[in-house]
């Protein structure tokens, strides 16, 4: 196994970008994570830690209440992870079944997971955006306004819930450990128990007049 993966560590090598090489040397032992602290140590705290990728309880209500978008930062960090999905992928075709293709399926899952969690917290972040203008237009007595809002959050949030189930599926389609498993179990958990939770208690605290006001979003 160990000379298998450095062979497909070379064959994907040579066709990544110089800017992914360093990604997927670590793809295959710590993740992008370390490569992110390696390059950036600040963004990796912010991005992977005190986001959404580190699994506390809780950890996604700060995306269901943000009051802007995803950072460019974290676009870009999904941006390498498609990239580095892509190229995996593609390298797939000249995979033979066997260990190779399952080593390989893993990671595209893991790839995946990731990618479709950023999209969650990205869409959850645009449902916070437009809770936010529902709240601030029942504040200002438009409740056309407000209406057009909550039907705009509910659509970020139907979605975001799908990326966040299919981050999950895609986590659950390739175990390989005990852990691999738990994983699964506290990632539903935490991406789609508690998203779902999160976005019911804020849509009623704006239905009702309670929303948080304008310049005071959620640390």
């Amino acid at each position: 196994e160990c000379r298998w993966v450095v062979s497909l560590n070379r064959m994907i090598s040579r066709k990544l970008p110089p800017v992914l090489k360093l990604s997927f040397g670590l793809i295959l032992s710590a993740g992008l994570f370390s490569t992110l602290m390696a390059e950036d140590p600040g963004l990796a705290a912010e991005t992977f830690l005190g986001r959404f990728f580190f699994p506390v309880l809780g950890v996604m209500e700060k995306q269901v209440r943000a009051q802007s978008p995803l950072d460019d930062a974290s676009l870009q960090v999904r941006a390498n992870y498609e990239e580095v999905r892509r190229i995996l992928q593609e390298v797939g075709k000249d995979v033979t079944p066997g260990h190779g293709r399952s080593c390989l399926d893993y990671w595209v899952s893991r790839m995946t997971f990731s990618i479709e969690a950023l999209n969650e917290a990205d869409l959850l972040r645009r449902g916070g955006v437009a809770l936010h203008e529902a709240a601030s237009a029942r504040e200002g007595t438009d409740e056309d306004g407000c209406v057009k809002h909550l039907k705009q959050a509910r659509d970020y949030h139907d979605r975001a819930l799908c990326a966040g189930k299919a981050a999950v599926t895609a986590a659950a389609s390739n175990v390989r450990s005990p852990s691999d498993r738990g994983g699964v179990v506290a990632y539903y958990h935490l991406l789609v128990r508690e998203v779902n939770q999160f976005i019911e208690q804020y849509v009623q605290e704006v239905r009702a007049g309670n929303g948080r006001p304008a310049g005071q979003e959620q640390a």
